[in-house]
């Protein structure tokens, strides 16, 4: 591989971090509004993502009539909006 590409790489897993810090901190929105204009979907719907706990935990309060196997889907499935500025600032940390 070629060092742009490895460099490619490793710029697409720091972002992947970021992302994830800024929604397991809820620095993120469920609707796309003002600075947060970023996409940021779920990992896998078999697994519940760690950083959408508090999102499934609030899904629960909502929807008490949901099983947990609902929840956890949901959790995964809906799109949360970061700001993009948020992202580069604590890419530039890493």
């Amino acid at each position: 591989m070629s060092n742009n590409t490895i460099e490619r790489i490793r710029l697409e897993e720091k972002k992947e971090k970021a992302v994830r810090k800024l929604v397991s901190e809820q620095k993120c929105k469920r609707c796309k509004e003002g600075k947060f204009t970023e996409p940021v979907f779920g990992q896998d719907l078999n697994i519940l993502d760690y950083s959408r706990t508090w999102l499934y935990n609030a899904l629960k309060a909502e929807a008490p009539y949901m099983d947990s196997e609902q929840l956890r889907i949901c959790a995964n499935k809906t799109v949360l909006w970061v700001n993009p500025a948020d992202v580069a600032e604590l890419i530039a940390t890493m």
